[in-house]
């Protein structure tokens, strides 16, 4: 089977691949024709057994209905069964108290235009997998599911406040180094000059709890230390991308 990944950003589409890798056994494969580095669109195959999961970063928040809706177009061509996204996942960041809705809004407006039975009712919901039907290439329905995972679950953030939540929960050494790291994010900058939005002052959190961390390393050497993380040991790691075991 053929299944997407898409989320918002380079660094979500960096970390969900060692995620995937140390929770589900996913494999790296190959690049991904979906790529597109001038129109900022990362795209990875990654391979268990038979079935191939791409993960793609979409270039940013404002780019996740346009996306998506490439996604549903690639299904709507697909004149064979590999090429077909049979489950799609949404991974977006819980940065907005009207994220949820706007992301039910902008899947029932895609599906409007490719979905089998337009009129048929579609609950959206976070956490939960929802199932649509819509037309191939060769005009045949196909059953499609579809999981928005909105994170972290019970507070705003993002991908890497999932991340140093779970070294938080493990470590207590590193959890008063996180705390520090992260009253200094808040109050560094009062102008907002350069934390110009929450999305950047979650980032620099993270940047800087690695920092320190890994003070001597480059960033290419803190991937590696990244990939190195046991990330199936941190329970809120595993609560969070449970659903993930179903692809």
């Amino acid at each position: 089977m053929n299944f997407a990944l898409l989320c918002e950003g380079f660094s979500d589409f960096v970390l969900m691949q060692y995620i995937l890798h140390r929770l589900y056994g996913w494999e790296d494969f190959k690049g991904s024709s979906l790529a597109d580095r001038q129109d900022s669109l990362y795209a990875r195959e990654l391979k268990k057994n038979h079935d191939t999961l791409t993960v793609i970063s979409a270039g940013g928040c404002s780019r996740m209905q346009d996306r998506f809706e490439m996604l549903l177009q690639r299904n709507a061509y697909a004149a064979k069964t590999d090429e077909l996204f049979d489950k799609i996942v949404i991974l977006t960041d819980n940065d907005d108290e009207n994220v949820e809705a706007n992301v039910q809004a902008y899947v029932r407006n895609a599906l409007a235009s490719v979905a089998a039975n337009p009129n048929a009712t579609i609950v959206i919901e976070n956490k939960k997998w929802a199932s649509f039907t819509m037309k191939n290439g060769r005009q045949q329905i196909v059953e499609v599911s579809l999981l928005p995972l909105i994170i972290p679950f019970d507070e705003n953030g993002a991908l890497e406040t999932l991340l140093l939540k779970a070294v938080s929960e493990k470590d207590s050494y590193d959890k008063e180094i996180i705390r520090k790291g992260n009253a200094f994010v808040e109050s560094v900058d009062p102008e907002c000059r350069y934390l110009t939005g929450r999305g950047r002052v979650t980032k620099a959190k993270f940047d800087v709890y690695f920092s320190i961390r890994t003070s001597s390393e480059q960033f290419g050497e803190r991937r590696n230390i990244l990939k190195n993380i046991p990330w199936e040991y941190f329970s809120v790691v595993k609560e969070t991308f449970a659903e993930l075991g179903n692809l």
